[in-house]
């Protein structure tokens, strides 16, 4: 009798489908008849409703969107300052449905699923994400996390959440995966300016279509949110610690240089498509000489064989003098590039005060401190628990520890210490909370660590441990630097922006991390 074997290609496939059936069956099975109601459609939300208007200015003058709303702000009316490629998607998707007559009907039905089909195909990139990182199984595990992961994700890709935060996420993801596989598949080949002028395809051809890929979707988000230049920030600023990083272990950056290049120009000319902000495109053109000026001192200082720390002090230098050479030519440019990174951080204006997402995390009111934000959104998984999973907790720690140890003897100690340290001093905080005798409830949740903030240290850790394997580093190494980055960043953020939850998603990868695996 022969056994039947599933080849992994077929089970992954598989259990990547079964994900984002999973994750429509929340976002669509659920709500949907409380968005369904009789011949009528209901959306989930205040935005919802704003942009659904939005998209039918702009199915009936399609491209343009309207550049004023007079129930914006009522009474009176107001700019408008969303961006137009969300409308544009739901539009053309009602034009194609509609045989280039789109009736009311169409265009709100799509407007109410294409929330929950977006988030829903996160669990694709994700998976890559993963699989380009770690192993195709650490991918499989991602993918599932963030087809059932909480918070401010789901609640904004659900059916009838007509609202661009979701599509912010998905062509995030997209465009970190491509990146991510551009920088992998460019570093492993070795790639240099002479593959190019010799035009070897072997080496070229994969980072180069990972690069156009990235670009592309870098391009789209960019005309998605206006917020988007953080993430060109995060990109940017990998890019200098990486430059950096090569220079100092006489590493060659061209890989480097020429994946970022492309993805940066392709990303701009998207952008110039229908440019929204004169300050977005100048910094996006700034944006792409910083690869070149990298690059470019980096070969200057080796050719001279200047000692590699100069290096790193000469980036530092022509920044700040850059900056200052700008605020005096140009204080206005000056001044309102830094006030977009300003209103990211900390949100200003008319109803920044007042909208939900706008406003600190641990202070949701503006004035009082309290966890319920954080707990209702990720509960033990983010950085919030009640004192009562303080005690099971520092057992699992302490079991989970003794149970490893005695099979992998000392490679387990690393991975439990940490968690045992805190319990302890946990638990010291319980017994002080029980002493007190406080009634237990959701605003007075304790402060610590949970599973996530856990395993980014640990994430830290191996990162760190393994610094002399240069293999693994070639590899993979450098590029899960992008990762530590982002979600450090995405962190920090969300503490002071609350709709920045909603791109928390990707931080999910480090829960893989209690044991890091080679291979598929």
């Amino acid at each position: 009798m022969t056994k039947f074997k599933i080849s992994p290609v077929l089970l992954i496939g598989l259990l990547i489908a079964v994900f984002f059936g999973i994750s429509l069956l929340f976002r669509i099975y659920l709500p949907y008849n409380s968005i369904f109601v009789g011949d009528n459609i209901k959306y989930t939300s205040n935005d919802a409703y704003y942009y659904m208007r939005l998209v039918d200015n702009v199915s009936i003058h399609f491209p343009q969107l309207t550049q004023f709303d007079p129930y914006f702000i009522f009474p009176g009316g107001n700019a408008v300052t969303s961006l137009p490629f969300f409308h544009w998607i739901i539009a053309v998707l009602a034009w194609i449905v509609g045989g280039g007559h789109p009736t009311q009907h169409i265009i709100d039905v799509i407007g109410v699923y294409l929330p929950a089909i977006m988030g829903a195909l996160t669990v694709i990139p994700v998976f890559f994400i993963g699989k380009a990182l770690f192993n195709r199984w650490a991918g499989v595990l991602a993918a599932g996390l963030v087809a059932i992961f909480p918070g401010e994700f789901i609640s904004r890709s659900m059916l009838g959440a007509a609202d661009d935060p979701v599509a912010e996420t998905l062509f995030t993801t997209i465009a970190l995966a491509f990146l991510i596989y551009a920088i992998k598949t460019a570093s492993q080949n070795q790639l240099t300016f002479s593959h190019i002028l010799k035009r070897d395809w072997k080496i070229i051809l994969k980072p180069l279509i990972c690069s156009l890929f990235a670009g592309i979707f870098l391009g789209i988000y960019l005309i998605t949110w206006q917020g988007a230049l953080l993430f060109i920030f995060i990109i940017a600023l990998y890019l200098v610690i990486q430059f950096i990083i090569n220079h100092i272990n006489h590493k060659s950056n061209d890989y480097l240089c020429i994946v970022s290049v492309i993805t940066f120009l392709l990303a701009l000319i998207i952008l110039l498509i229908k440019p929204y902000s004169s300050d977005t495109s100048i910094a996006m053109i700034v944006t792409i000489f910083i690869p070149l000026a990298l690059y470019g001192i980096s070969k200057f200082f080796s050719s001279k064989s200047l000692r590699t720390f100069y290096y790193p002090l000469t980036i530092i230098g022509i920044g700040v003098i850059a900056a200052v050479i700008v605020y005096l030519a140009a204080p206005g440019l000056f001044s309102s590039l830094l006030d977009k990174v300003k209103f990211v951080f900390f949100p200003v204006g008319t109803t920044a005060a007042t909208t939900t997402e706008m406003t600190p995390v641990l202070i949701p009111g503006g004035d009082v401190f309290t966890t319920v934000t954080g707990w209702g959104n990720f509960s033990t998984s983010f950085f919030f628990a009640p004192w009562w999973l303080i005690p099971a907790f520092a057992g699992a720690a302490i079991c989970g520890y003794l149970f490893y140890s005695k099979d992998k003897g000392k490679s387990a100690t690393p991975y439990f210490v940490f968690l045992i340290l805190v319990t302890v001093m946990l638990l010291i905080l319980t017994i002080q909370q029980l002493r007190t005798n406080e009634a237990f409830n959701y605003e007075s949740v304790l402060f610590i660590p949970g599973v996530m903030f856990i395993s980014l240290s640990i994430l830290f850790y191996l990162f760190i441990k393994r610094g002399k394997d240069q293999p693994w580093y070639i590899a993979t190494g450098w590029v899960i630097a992008i990762l530590i980055l982002f979600s450090l960043l995405i962190l920090c953020t969300t503490f002071v922006d609350y709709r920045w939850f909603t791109l928390l998603p990707l931080a999910i990868l480090i829960y893989i991390l209690f044991k890091q695996r080679d291979g598929d």
